[in-house]
């Protein structure tokens, strides 16, 4: 097995499919606006609207595996090198839809409240000023105000931080056993499920409202991401390999899983289940031929690359889109006009900004020459007890980096 680090292209593609369901969802939301929905479309409505919140922590989930991969495979960066490259490879795309967001608002007119519904009922309301754009942009994200502009920016609050622990998970997984770490997990989850509940915030919660509060949704969503960083270790020393080698059986079980944990993670508002069902789908992906050839297809891998840029800066392109119209495009034409703009501005944004950030990134992110020879002394450990993949797996290990 080659030791550069492997791009999973499938994984690329399940990521692109996830941020536009996460625009579909917030589009068909506007559709809470009618009274005469029947209790069979409304139930219709919420379950397919649940999938926008599962989407989003499939997100988490996969950045824990993809920030993984350079330390399990022993090409480590230095923690401030690693910090430093996430800020480079987060904050341009953040200010450039910061700064297209309050363009468009300012140049389109406002809607009467009594003509919103669904995920832009609370958009825009707030005033523009200095600090409001400086704490959009730096992802502070303790309470709502801070997300006006653009509310998907939550989760890039959690996302920043996350990678504050991902480089120590890390390496208590290299130093510690895989039972211990599990046990870190729920211990988490655990305790930030009850603390939220204490303080009386809600569940799913997505802003703290205060340092404290705030403090306690990210260690809810940290483990997420430490569940993906989990599965990334495991897959990258043999752990998926003598697991299910050949196994179809176990890989029924494993979609099995996928649906039962789906299911109890919305109807008990659990995201750790959730969790669990990303961590099966992941698992899914890279196991099922036809699933994994599916979302290698050109079109879905170009909603992969653009994912980020599209699942910012959909909401401001959205709601202009309604403001525009004042508020009297029918739901369908909504629906076909708000995802294609949101996909030019998306592509548009990722040549112009995203892409040269992810180029920095990778500068400034590189290992310094102590953590080169660290990372190789490692990798003459690992390759002497990481079993060789079959050359189906090898094929899709691909030299480039995440």
């Amino acid at each position: 097995m080659t030791m550069k680090t492997p791009r999973y292209h499938a994984l690329d593609g399940a990521r692109g499919v996830a941020a536009f369901v996460v625009v579909l969802c917030h589009c068909l939301s506007r559709a809470y606006r009618h009274p005469d929905l029947s209790p069979l479309q409304l139930n219709a409505l919420k379950a397919f609207l649940t999938l926008g919140h599962l989407s989003v922590i499939f997100f988490f989930v996969l950045s824990g595996f993809a920030l993984g991969i350079r330390y399990t495979l022993g090409k480590n960066s230095s923690y401030w090198r690693f910090q430093l490259g996430r800020v480079v490879r987060l904050v341009p795309c953040v200010a450039a839809v910061v700064v297209t967001a309050t363009v468009l608002r300012l140049m389109t007119p406002d809607l009467p409240a009594e003509m919103l519904s669904g995920a832009f009922v609370d958009l825009w309301k707030l005033p523009i000023n200095f600090e409001a754009l400086v704490r959009h942009i730096f992802l502070i994200g303790v309470s709502r105000t801070d997300t006006d502009l653009d509310p998907p920016l939550w989760s890039l609050v959690y996302e920043m931080r996350a990678g504050l622990f991902i480089p120590l998970f890390m390496y208590s997984l290299k130093r510690y056993s895989l039972s211990i770490n599990i046990l870190l997990i729920v211990i988490l989850y655990a305790f930030s499920s009850i603390s939220l509940s204490i303080v009386g915030l809600p569940n799913p919660v997505f802003y703290g409202e205060t340092l404290f509060g705030s403090l306690l949704a990210t260690l809810h969503y940290l483990g997420s991401f430490l569940l993906g960083c989990m599965i990334c270790h495991s897959l990258h020393h043999g752990g998926e390999q003598q697991i299910a080698q050949g196994s179809w059986s176990f890989t029924s079980l494993i979609v099995f899983a996928l649906l039962a944990l789906w299911l109890g993670g919305i109807l008990a508002h659990s995201d750790l289940l959730l969790s669990m069902a990303a961590g099966c789908a992941i698992y899914c992906i890279l196991r099922i031929e036809p699933l994994k050839r599916g979302l290698e297809v050109a079109p879905i891998q170009f909603l992969g690359k653009i994912s980020y840029s599209l699942y910012l800066v959909h909401m401001p392109v959205s709601f202009a889109v309604l403001r525009l119209a004042a508020g009297e495009i029918g739901d369908g034409y909504f629906l076909i006009v708000a995802p294609a703009l949101s996909l030019l501005v998306a592509t548009i944004l990722f040549l112009i900004v995203e892409r040269p950030s992810i180029a920095l990134s990778r500068l400034v992110g590189r290992p310094s020459k102590a953590a080169k020879s660290i990372g190789q002394t490692e990798r003459n450990e690992d390759r002497s007890t990481m079993k060789e993949p079959s050359a189906g797996e090898s094929k899709d290990l691909q030299v480039q980096s995440l």
